[in-house]
């Protein structure tokens, strides 16, 4: 898992975090922690417009107990790009979520790729709508 282009960790209910793939803890910097640490650590990166919406998906997330992601920008490199959190329960067979796996990925290339297309495509509507409508010539066929 260590070599996949993606962060990856799981931990238990009560915060102890169980796994952090290699990758993980180099882009972020940080040594083994309990979840908390953990989630401050990452939050300080998360850019300042996303804090309040990225804090409220993973908490309501978690007191939920159900599968949840959360789009986001965060610095890496001083830089901030787009990533894509998604947290999945584990359940035992009582459905009690008995740890916690979660992924982030690189998505700046597809939100800006998104950004582009949907910036082009208003910029043919502007473009058309300045334009008389084209008359249309009616022939008879009969």
């Amino acid at each position: 898992m260590d070599a996949l282009p993606i962060h990856i960790n799981s931990w238990t209910p009560t915060g102890e975090i169980t796994y952090t793939n290699t990758r993980f803890v180099e882009a972020l910097g940080l040594p083994h922690m309990t979840f908390e640490g953990f989630f401050a650590a990452v939050l300080a990166l998360v850019h300042p417009e996303d804090v309040e919406r990225f804090r409220k998906t993973i908490t309501q997330g978690l007191r939920a107990g159900d599968a949840f992601g959360v789009r986001y920008r965060r610095s890496v490199d001083g830089a901030f790009r787009w990533r894509e959190t998604r947290f999945e329960p584990r359940r035992d067979l009582d459905g009690v979520t008995v740890e916690w796996f979660g992924l982030a990925i690189d998505v700046d290339d597809d939100v800006r790729m998104q950004e582009a297309l949907s910036l082009a495509q208003a910029n043919l509507a502007r473009a058309s709508q300045g334009r008389k409508p084209c008359r249309v010539l009616r022939i008879n066929c009969s």
